[in-house]
């Protein structure tokens, strides 16, 4: 995958895929094999109830797409 871009100051970046996301039900795959196996090694905790909080959970869930769309321009003759 390619690597994290920093656009501004605050928590935000954009990633440029090397190949894009096919359709939300791959993307949908991806989210739960991140949450199932963890591959950034996140750490869970235990919270202010004393109940323990996993490391990766699906909390809220904002995402956003731009798509570039880019117009050939045909030459006829």
């Amino acid at each position: 995958m390619a690597d994290f871009v920093q656009k501004t100051v605050n928590k935000t970046a954009v990633r440029d895929l090397a190949v894009p996301i096919a359709d939300v039900t791959s993307f949908n795959t991806l989210i739960e094999s991140v949450i199932a196996d963890n591959p950034f090694g996140c750490v869970g905790y235990t919270g202010a109830d004393g109940q323990p909080v996993a490391a990766v959970i699906r909390n809220r869930e904002h995402y956003t797409a731009k798509v570039d769309f880019i117009d050939a321009v045909i030459a006829l003759e």
